[in-house]
């Protein structure tokens, strides 16, 4: 019943209420973004709304936005180029159109916030009516529009770069966007990392709020999109076989039993155009073209239960690419020549496709080796005549309590190395006998294939135990190039310009040695020996030196790089009992080859000699000759106050 005079109130106050009771729209966020997001050609190779059919593994991690979903964190780790960011600007339409609410987009860096707010954001504003309504001169707060923050209705955007805290850590959002986790500072100045900082600014929307973080991954045990990934239930996107059906994720290659990898992507060698996927079950051969009747059929599968909760993660790669984008060809072409630039020792482009082709975390070269691995690559001994690649000989030696451990390493061009023996001298190192057979090993004469004579032209002795005994050893034969030195858990060149002295003494002149850049030299040489093909920088193993020391291997590769939360990187052993004399020695005679470049050598510019199929009509390569004494000069008497090896004899 209606009272006179009230009914054309009564009719506002209906409209007025049918405007604030509106149900919310039931569609999900991917069906709402495929409306109102208008792909531009000046960032897509495909313009107009964007089309998650040919994309569907991107659909579901989108989904989780909506408000009925518990979802709270949405962590995506792809390949670049594959629709990452179109996820975030398809989270945005949504937000925008249906669910508003302040919005922090993060990205690295403020010229990339900036690139982002003007390519991106204005684009897809200006080519929605929707969205230009929504951020036009009659949105509330719209004059407050600059290029980095745009306000629509309910709500509005701040675009920022992930190196300024100060812009982290003011203002409340409801919704965190952040692009390219990995990309971002670890520490904003002591503040905390990005993802810490835009988590603490949703807190006032508990319950409400919604974080996504995208990535590609960058190094193994320091990504933050894949320390995120695994605390939540890290889902892949399984497509059916066509031929026996069965659900499996594509994968380039797999980790099978004892750590090795099986390729389910295959092609013969030299062919890109002949890649298949080889199915895990039926093992039939897949053709790309099976990929329009395959990724349709996809769905995201759970791998465990979420860590933490409220976390979803997604992991996919460039092997899903709708056809028409990037091919299993082109993959192959990016493998083969990141493997061939890697057998020459530059990781570089093997690191960048693994980071951004597959979406891997990279292990660092050098972080930790394999024995198993290192072992296929010894080869056979080249009995009593050295290689005639050998142009300078050199040794390491480490001093332990009742022995020496002495390695010979012969250096050719562009650092190409072999190991020409491994000495254990079995004496207590505070006797003279021990010095007297390191001196003569010193003194041995290698022979080449060609009749070259070579002898160590620089030992680095190990300085760390028993440093008066050793700098003594190295001051008396200093003439033969006999170095004392001390390694030291840095950065920096690995043999030094400048010579260090011990204190001063009462009645005592003060001894030198050079100190030694340890984490550079084993960073050197654990690259080197990732070097797979004789040449620049690849290390010989002959089977001589793991028969006499079976150890050797485990000793060689006994450590692992790690880096600390400031980033700083250091080399620890692997097991606490682990020996590590092998890789000790071979950082001192790398230390040993780099004081011989500081005389004028340099084993970069060497070209390598062809060896000529009859050497006997061939004269000797000329020896390289480094500045020293005379190799049969007779050694300097020892100090006037006796054997401080004991014994009382004279060296």
């Amino acid at each position: 019943m209606s009272h006179p005079g009230f009914d054309g109130q009564i009719e506002q106050v209906r409209a007025a209420l049918a405007g604030v009771f509106v149900p919310p729209d039931p569609r999900m966020p991917s069906e709402i973004a495929s409306e109102h997001l208008y792909l531009d050609s000046r960032y897509s190779a495909v313009p107009g709304l964007v089309d998650f059919r040919s994309h569907p593994f991107l659909v579901e991690p989108l989904d989780c936005l909506h408000p009925d979903d518990p979802t709270s964190i949405i962590v995506v780790q792809g390949p670049v180029q594959s629709g990452k960011t179109i996820i975030l600007q398809s989270a945005l339409a949504y937000i925008m159109t249906t669910q508003p609410g302040p919005v922090l987009y993060v990205t690295d860096t403020g010229e990339k916030a900036e690139a982002f707010a003007k390519t991106r954001l204005d684009t897809m504003i200006n080519n929605s009516p929707i969205l230009a309504l929504l951020t036009g001169k009659d949105a509330a707060g719209s004059k407050y529009n600059t290029v980095n923050h745009k306000a629509f209705k309910g709500g509005e955007i701040a675009i920022v770069g992930a190196q300024s805290a100060s812009k982290l850590t003011s203002t409340t959002y409801r919704y965190g966007l952040v692009d390219e986790v990995d990309d971002h500072r670890a520490d904003l100045s002591g503040s905390g990392s990005s993802i810490s900082l835009v988590r603490a600014r949703l807190t006032t929307y508990e319950g409400q709020n919604k974080m996504f973080l995208v990535s590609s991954p960058k190094v193994q045990d320091q990504s933050d999109i894949v320390t995120w990934r695994e605390r939540g239930d890290d889902c892949r996107f399984v497509v059916p076989c066509p031929f026996c059906g069965e659900l499996q994720a594509l994968v380039f290659r797999e980790q099978i039993e004892g750590g090795n990898h099986v390729f389910r992507l295959i092609w013969d060698p030299g062919d890109p155009s002949s890649v298949r996927y080889v199915c895990r079950y039926c093992e039939r051969e897949i053709e790309e073209n099976h990929k329009a009747t395959m990724l349709p059929e996809g769905a995201w599968r759970a791998t465990k239960s979420a860590n933490f909760k409220g976390v979803r993660s997604f992991w996919y790669n460039s092997l899903y690419m709708p056809l028409g984008s990037l091919s299993w060809a082109s993959l192959v072409v990016q493998w083969e020549g990141a493997v061939a630039a890697a057998r020459s020792g530059d990781q570089k482009e093997l690191k960048t496709f693994i980071n951004t082709r597959l979406a891997e975390p990279y292990r660092e070269i050098g972080e930790m080796l394999d024995t198993h691995t290192l072992a296929q690559r010894v080869e056979p001994s080249w009995g009593p005549y050295i290689p005639d690649g050998v142009k300078v000989v050199v040794m390491g030696v480490d001093v332990q309590e009742d022995r020496l451990e002495a390695m010979t390493l012969g250096i050719g061009a562009g650092w190409e190395t072999w190991i020409l023996g491994y000495d254990v001298i079995l004496s207590d190192p505070r006797m003279s006998d021990a010095w007297r057979q390191l001196l003569a090993l010193h003194r041995k004469v290698w022979i080449t294939e060609s009749g070259r004579e070579l002898r160590s032209a620089t030992t680095c002795v190990d300085a760390g135990f028993l440093m008066q005994q050793v700098l003594i050893f190295a001051k008396t034969y200093a003439r033969e190039r006999i170095l004392g030195v001390r390694g030291m858990a840095r950065t920096g060149p690995i043999f030094p310009k400048k010579v260090s002295k011990t204190k001063k003494k009462r009645g005592e002149a003060p001894l030198s040695f050079y100190v030694v850049a340890t984490t550079s030299a084993k960073n050197e040489i654990f690259s080197n020996l990732r070097v797979h093909s004789p040449g620049p920088l690849y290390v010989h193993i002959p089977e001589h030196v793991i028969d006499e020391h079976p150890t050797f291997l485990h000793q060689l590769t006994s450590e692992e790089r790690v880096r600390d939360k400031k980033g700083k990187i250091s080399w620890q052993k692997r097991s606490p009992s682990a020996r590590n004399e092998a890789l000790d020695t071979f950082v001192y005679c790398l230390a040993a080859g780099y004081s011989i470049v500081a005389e004028g050598v340099d084993f970069k510019e060497m070209l390598p000699e062809k060896v000529p199929e009859k050497k006997s009509l061939t004269p000797a390569p000329k020896t390289i000759r480094i500045p020293r004494a005379p190799a049969r000069q007779a050694p300097r008497p020892a100090p006037s106050r006796g054997d401080r090896y004991g014994g009382g004899h004279r060296w």
